[in-house]
């Protein structure tokens, strides 16, 4: 019997990677560059990993506790500028103290991470400032499993899959796409740590087209409400419809379209159900556009 597609599913464990290394990672697997994620910004990178310092219950032996914090005081195109405090709280947790004991910045000009010491630091304290600027210096360039799904995502997004299950997680993917889908396995399982995507052939049966007929229409109903959402809201701002707003309008609907037309000629039916709800969602993006 004939294939309609596959069904794939993926899973991937913690891992840290470089820009670099997702970039040559698309390409042994054959994948576009262009789904290599964008920089990580300098200001991202230094609230991440100063905020990460912070400390709780640290014991001082006399009953009290230091908490360790982390509080942003300025930001501007030159500089971000944090304070670390130091707060002192009994059992009960109720503040005895708070110190700022010394400066985080972020130099802009330099995109390097400064500290300075404003009172006598603790062993903890010390710690601390060493290790923001560690972690700063890391993840300035530091991709993780969140980033690496947004990849899988978007290389997915191109090949009109269909969740086959109400949480997702599972996916059909269209025969027509089992090479690029061959590709996004060879990326995946490339990460190492057991990453992996596994797929499964679908036969053309009558019961394979029904589930995928099912799907499909969960999908376009799903997509197009939000889409009406979307629009209506963006509608009832008059007048304050950026240029931005519009495209993002116009790609969902030209998805939309693209997915039923795909569908169109797998199922071939003629998806009277989803073509109205796309009908409501063109005249939706219309109007926006009118605007």
């Amino acid at each position: 019997m004939s294939s309609l597609g596959s069904l794939t599913w993926y899973t991937l464990r913690e891992v840290e990677v470089t820009r670099e290394q997702i970039r040559r990672g698309l390409q042994a697997a054959g994948l576009d560059e262009k789904f290599t994620p964008k920089a990580v910004l300098p200001s991202d990178a230094f609230r991440r990993a100063t905020s990460e310092v912070e400390t709780t219950r640290l014991p001082q032996g006399d009953g009290t506790f230091v908490n360790l914090l982390v509080r942003e005081v300025h930001s501007d195109k030159d500089e971000i500028l944090r304070h670390l405090v130091r707060e002192t709280v009994d059992g009960g947790n109720r503040r005895l103290k708070y110190e700022q004991v010394a400066e985080i910045r972020l130099d802009k000009a330099s995109n390097t991470c400064q500290t300075y010491s404003l009172l006598t630091l603790s062993k903890q304290e010390s710690e601390a400032l060493d290790e923001a600027r560690k972690r700063y210096d890391r993840y300035r360039d530091a991709y993780q499993s969140r980033h690496l799904r947004e990849i899988v995502l978007d290389v997915l997004q191109e090949m009109n899959p269909v969740a086959v299950r109400p949480s997702g997680g599972v996916y059909f993917v269209p025969v027509e796409h089992d090479a690029q889908l061959g590709k996004l396995q060879s990326f995946v399982r490339a990460l190492g740590n057991e990453s992996d995507l596994w797929t499964m052939p679908v036969v053309d049966s009558a019961d394979s087209r029904a589930v995928i007929r099912s799907s499909l229409g969960q999908e376009v109903e799903d997509t197009t409400q939000r889409v009406i959402n979307e629009m209506g809201k963006l509608l009832q701002r008059k007048g304050e419809v950026s240029e931005a707003d519009q495209r993002r309008a116009l790609v969902e609907l030209h998805r939309l379209q693209e997915l039923t037309n795909q569908y169109r000629d797998i199922l071939q039916d003629k998806l009277f159900e989803a073509q109205a709800n796309i009908e409501v969602a063109e005249r939706q993006v219309r109007s926006l556009l009118a605007a």
